[in-house]
Order: structure tokens, then C-alpha cells, then sequence
């Protein structure tokens, strides 16, 4: 067993102990290939085995490679595997009292880490590793770490979460962050600049290394702008198996078409979640994309919270007066309006009329605190407006800029403070401005295997990145097409390299362009083959235990909570919306027929014996086994607590229970006879520890 290092013991402020002691995060960067291992280091404190779960951010674009575990002593490499079977795997490792991991995709950009039977003393690491392409504008690259969260409103559920895994943030909770990121010569030597966090630069062998000055913790997301970079146009190929596939990589040109005018919707987040910089950075948002307008422009301004509020009499011209009237309204605003009821403030936006002829635009600024992030993106798709949007914040909710984006042909950009305020807008502007542009058509120099989906939009000055592969290695050039409208304007050539890149790293960025648009089956065996964690696959590891070593009982589940975001306290934390529990009708009690639980489980046994059949319902089964003293309230509790359950299932799953209590060894005799069907079933595990916990003051 390894000892816990000798670190502060982090607390809750209930005084419970924090398993997680600190993030790490390594990396190089490859022209704009960001490759990163990020590092969760656990301990438990405690005198019982835990179970650790710990729900986390990453980008929406990152693909995630590779899941392990380092404990006492030993490595593990966790394999991808459908997301069930990743489900019973890991259960049925706690039920054999081995130590096991698994990752989960909630949403995009949302994942779950659970280690559980962390045994007492027990130190261990938990280490991920992911790869995504950095964003481009106008020759600056924006290199972006999400590390906190921001409190969401709503119900969970909508976002995928349950249980343990829904965030909650402790204002007593602090985590330690540290960064290592390894840049070429070439991009080092370029002027780096991060919003976020003071940056210390140490020249290495390939380059500089870029970490942090002083402490950093996991409060706000790292970002790094790099100025003077550009994007290299290229085809490169990368063989994976029979298959040689091809990544096309374009500069799209700035559009030659001469503006329109705008009719612009404005629609700004006041809710709580924008406490402090973010309603800050949301004004001067605000206020400079004002001054992006012309006096032939439209506009709008709806705030939002709880309610929503249209501060404009629908569409009105861009001048002066009113303009100076709006900027006053803008100045006052605070984040004092609630939750953050988006989709009627959404569809009330929507529904302002436009003047005909001229294209509607909505530009959005939040920090998309909230868990409906679908019915969002109900309420925009097919509306005939592009959303664009500025992500607010130190830690915005990257997933639903990206999503409704995406959608509607629309583009997004982030302001972590008010000094990134003015480029977001300015940029969120000009591409207002350019006439939507799309890639109308690909030639690839042969007839492609498979290609993966095209981007909605382009935009000028920004790259896009194509996929396809072939039987063989293809030779020839590559010709992109941009439509404006039903015409093509831009046709762009790209040659093939024609020397194959080694490793997988291609395909594999490949494979997760080509889930989202897949069969739910055959996005699953795609991400299975290229050993990606998918929303149709996990990484789950099991490291199996010594005779001696296993856990005889069930871990405690513990919640790792967030950090509060930096510039947020706990008041401004948004209520959320619980899913409804069914609670158990109450019925009458006959009079009970006390007998010893030994008794109960005899009884039990010559009845399956007979009907190969346990009882339907609860009264059946207490006419025919009697009744220990608590048993009836113990099935009562456990029904409601399988929300959907019946009185069967709630039955199978109590006595499955019961036959693995080491002081009822007639249980054993009934576990040979029948499969009950849960184990390796999380909700039979709660369950377990559900009854576990009743029965000593029931017996």
C-alpha cells in the first residue's frame, strides 16, 4: 500500500475530506497541435475506501486519447469500451472489492472521472492525455486550458449528470495548478500574452517553456494568445491500417463581397452567474459593439435572467441619440436578474420582426451557466438567424457557444475579462458583416472511402480543417470550393504530401469529426477502434487486488467539489432544478409475522425452490417469509430510491443484498441458485449502501 504524501488535508466546508490534492499539466505545442497530459493526484484520508467522482472541463474540440492510472506502485491503461459495458465492467470490479477507474463524456467539453476503492492511506494519479488544434484569427492563436466551472442553472439531468457527478462548489475548496507547455523556437520567439495568468518563460531545447509565475489554482481557465502566427495550408496523409487518411488544412480568404447592412439582435446574459468580471466584460461588450454600428444598421438589446426584458422597441436605426440613450441603459447594467432562463428569452428575441431584405443576425453574450443546452439549440435551429456569440467569463460553458453555432452558421469568441472585451466584439463584427460563406464542394485527387462532414460556415482569415481517406496513398491536389450564396467564389488547391506522417494521431482526430454524424452503432465501434471516449464510449480501467488486499465493503462515494469560480461568491451560485423522485404510495400494514432474517432468507429459498420465482410484490413476500423487524420500511425507502422501480425490482434488488451479508450465510445458498441480475449495476450498488446503512438498526 502506498502512503499518502505529506500535503494539507483539503476540507469541505462540513468538514469532509477532499480527495483531490492537486491538477498538473504538460504539454507541447507542434505548430497548431496543442498536445497535453493533465494530472489529478488523489489521497484518502479517511478509514474507510472511498470512491472518488470528479466532474471536469475540457475543450469541445479536444480529443481525448488516453486514460490511466497510477497505484501503488503500478500503472494501468484504461481501454475504450461501449459505455454500458464500461458501466458493468467498473461495477463489477467494486463488487469484487478491486480498485477501478472510469471516464464518462457527459456533454462535449463535460467529463466524470470515478476512482473508486481508494483504500485508507492510499495515494493515487489519475492521468488523461488530449489533443485539439488551436484557434486562429488574423494571425493570433488562442491557446485555451478550461479548468473550472461555472455554476450551471437548471436541471442536470439535461446535461447528462446525476448523482455524485452534478457539480457542486464548496467556497472552502482550493486546488493546486501547475502548467508546463513547450513551445518551438519559432512560436516562442512570437509575442505571448495571457489574459489570465502571469506567465514565466524558460528557454529549453527545442524552445521555450511556458508555466506559471507563483501559484495557480483552479479557479479561471488558462488562456494564451500568440500573435504572428499563421496557418500552414497543407494535405497530409497518415496510414491506419488498409486506409491512407488524408487532412486537408485551408486558409480561408477574407470575403471580397461588399457588406451589408446589419439588423443586429443583441441579447445579453444578466443573470447571477455574471457576478463581477463578467458583467463587466459583458459592457464592454456591449458598449464597443455599439460603436462597430453604422447609421444604416438595426438593432436591438433584450437583458435576460429569471425574465427578460426588451430594452429597444424592436429593431430600431443605429443612430445618435438613441445610440447614447443605449449606452447609458448599458452602464447600468448589473447580473441581478436570477437564473438563467435562456429559451424563452431566446424565442422572445427570435421573434422580433426584420425589416424584409435585410439577413437577421443574433449576437448573444453569457457565460452559458446552464444545463439546457438542447432545448437552446431547439429553439434556434431552422429560426432562419445565425448565432453569434462572446463567451463571458473566467470559465464560460464553452459546449453551447459551440453547439448553437455550429447550427446556425454562426461563430463564437471568448472575453475572460474587460480588456478581451473589445477584440471578442470586434471580431464577432466583421464576421457579421461577411456574407455567409460555406465550402460548396471538395475534389479529392481519387474517390474517397469515406469523408467526414463539412463545416456549416467559413469565415475569412480562419482555417478549416477537412477529412477523407482512401484504399491507397492518393497523389494529386486537393480543390476546396467556397460558395457565396448558390455561386462558387473561391476555389483553393492544396497538394497532397507525399510523405505518409507517422503515428495515429490523424485518424484518430479523424474518427471523432466523423462520430457526432454516425449510426449510434457505428460511432460506437468507430470510437472503440480508435480508443476514444465518445457520448457511445468510456475509459474504464480494474486493478485487481491481492486476496488480502480487496475492499470487504462498499466505498464511500465523495463528490470532489469545484472550485467557486474567480470573480464569483457563493450567493451568486444559481438554484437548480431537481429531478422528481416517485415516492411509494403507502399502503396498509397487515400485522407482521416476526421472524429472524435467517429465517426469512430459509423461506425465501424453498419458495424459489419451488417457483424458480422470487415474490411480486411486498405482501406476497412478507405472507410468505415473514416479516423481520425494519424489513418493511428498509423496501419502502429502496423503491422510492429506484425512481422507476417496481416492488419486484425493488424485492430482487434487496435480496441480492441480503445474500452477500457475510452474518446470513444462508444467502450464499440462494446467490448458486438464481442470477439476480445486478451486480455490475450502479443502481444496485446504491442500493446496497442504502440497505447496508438501514439494516443494523433494523436487525
Amino acid at each position: 500500500m502506498t502512503q499518502a504524501e505529506p500535503v494539507s488535508c483539503l476540507k469541505t466546508r462540513h468538514g469532509k475530506d477532499i480527495p483531490l490534492m492537486g491538477v498538473s499539466v504538460s504539454g507541447v505545442l507542434r505548430g497548431l497541435l496543442l498536445e497535453l497530459t493533465v494530472e489529478q493526484r488523489y489521497v484518502n484520508r479517511g478509514r474507510r475506501p472511498i470512491e472518488s467522482v470528479y466532474t471536469f472541463p475540457l475543450p469541445v474540440s479536444a480529443v481525448l486519447l488516453g486514460f490511466g492510472l497510477d497505484l501503488d506502485g503500478r500503472h494501468y491503461e484504461a481501454e475504450s469500451v461501449a459505455r454500458k459495458a464500461a458501466e458493468r465492467r467498473y461495477e463489477q470490479a467494486i463488487d469484487n472489492g478491486d480498485s477501478a477507474a472510469l471516464l464518462t463524456q457527459n456533454e462535449e467539453g463535460l467529463y466524470t472521472a470515478n476512482l473508486a476503492n481508494l483504500m485508507p492511506g492510499e495515494t493515487a494519479t489519475i492521468r488523461y492525455r488530449y489533443a485539439e488544434y488551436l484557434t486562429i484569427h488574423r494571425g493570433v492563436a488562442r491557446l485555451r486550458i478550461p479548468t473550472a466551472l461555472t455554476p450551471r442553472y437548471g436541471n442536470p439531468a439535461a446535461g447528462h449528470l446525476e448523482g455524485a457527478a452534478i457539480p457542486q462548489h464548496d467556497a472552502d475548496a482550493a486546488y493546486p495548478f501547475e502548467l508546463r507547455i513547450e513551445l518551438p523556437d519559432v512560436m516562442a520567439c512570437q509575442r505571448l500574452h495571457s489574459p489570465t495568468h502571469a506567465l514565466a518563460l524558460e528557454a529549453v531545447e527545442m524552445g521555450h517553456r511556458v508555466g506559471l509565475q507563483g501559484r495557480g489554482s483552479l479557479d479561471r481557465d488558462f488562456v494564451i494568445e500568440i500573435q504572428g502566427v499563421e496557418a500552414h495550408c497543407e494535405a497530409l496523409v497518415a496510414r491506419e491500417g488498409r486506409e491512407h487518411v488524408v487532412m486537408a488544412t485551408a486558409l480561408v480568404p477574407r470575403s471580397e463581397r461588399r457588406p451589408t447592412p446589419l439588423a443586429v439582435k443583441l441579447l445579453v446574459d444578466c443573470s447571477g452567474s455574471m457576478q463581477g468580471g463578467s458583467i463587466l466584460a459583458a459592457r464592454e461588450a456591449l458598449l464597443a459593439g455599439i460603436d462597430q454600428l453604422d447609421e444604416v444598421d438595426q438593432l436591438s438589446l433584450t437583458a435576460f435572467g429569471s425574465a427578460h426584458q426588451h430594452l429597444t422597441e424592436g429593431l430600431e436605426p443605429a443612430r445618435g441619440a438613441r445610440l447614447d440613450t443605449l449606452r447609458t441603459v448599458v452602464r447600468g447594467m448589473q447580473a441581478e436578474m436570477g437564473g438563467t432562463e435562456m429559451v424563452p428569452a431566446m424565442k422572445a428575441v427570435l421573434d422580433i420582426p426584420v425589416t424584409a431584405g435585410r439577413r437577421s443576425d443574433v449576437l448573444l453574450i453569457t457565460d452559458g451557466a446552464l444545463y439546457e443546452v438542447d432545448e437552446v439549440l431547439h429553439q434556434v435551429e431552422g429560426s432562419g438567424h445565425r448565432l453569434f456569440v462572446v463567451m463571458i467569463g473566467a470559465a464560460p460553458n464553452e459546449a453551447l457557444g459551440k453547439r448553437i453555432t455550429e447550427k446556425t452558421g454562426g461563430a463564437y469568441a471568448f472575453a475572460s475579462s474587460p480588456q478581451e472585451a473589445l477584440a471578442a466584439i470586434q471580431r464577432m463584427f466583421r464576421q457579421l458583416r461577411e456574407a455567409p460563406r460555406r465550402v460548396a464542394r471538395v475534389v479529392w485527387p481519387g474517390l474517397p472511402l469515406w469523408r467526414a462532414p463539412l463545416p456549416v460556415a467559413v469565415f475569412g482569415d480562419e482555417p478549416i480543417r477537412l477529412y477523407a481517406a482512401f484504399g491507397s496513398m492518393p497523389a494529386g491536389d486537393v480543390l476546396v470550393e467556397l460558395a457565396d450564396g448558390d455561386s462558387i467564389t473561391t476555389t483553393l488547391k492544396l497538394s497532397v504530401c507525399p510523405q505518409p506522417v507517422a503515428g495515429d494521431l490523424i485518424p484518430r482526430m479523424a474518427a471523432a469529426q466523423r462520430i457526432p454524424a454516425l449510426p449510434e452503432a457505428d460511432a460506437c465501434q468507430l470510437a472503440v477502434h480508435h480508443r476514444l471516449a465518445s457520448p457511445h464510449t468510456s475509459f474504464v480501467l480494474v486493478a485487481e487486488r491481492a486476496e488480502g488486499g480487496k475492499s470487504a465493503e462498499l466505498p464511500i462515494v465523495v463528490p470532489v467539489p469545484q472550485m467557486v469560480p474567480a470573480f464569483l461568491s457563493m450567493a451568486s451560485l444559481p438554484p437548480q432544478i431537481s429531478a422528481s423522485r416517485r415516492e411509494s404510495r403507502p399502503r396498509r400494514k397487515p400485522a407482521a409475522r416476526p421472524v429472524s432474517p435467517d429465517d426469512f432468507l430459509r423461506a425465501l429459498l424453498d419458495f424459489y425452490a419451488g417457483t424458480g420465482a422470487l415474490p411480486e410484490n411486498f405482501e406476497r413476500l412478507f405472507a410468505l417469509c415473514g416479516e423481520p423487524m425494519g424489513y418493511r420500511k428498509i423496501l419502502s425507502g429502496l423503491l422510492a430510491l429506484l425512481v422507476d422501480g417496481t416492488e419486484a425490482e425493488a424485492i430482487r434488488v434487496f435480496v441480492a443484498s441480503l445474500t452477500r451479508d457475510p452474518q446470513l450465510p444462508i444467502g450464499e445458498a440462494l446467490r448458486e441458485r438464481m442470477d439476480f441480475g445486478v451486480s455490475g449495476n450502479r443502481v444496485y450498488r446504491e442500493a446496497r449502501r442504502y440497505i447496508q446503512f438501514h439494516l443494523p438498526r433494523a436487525s
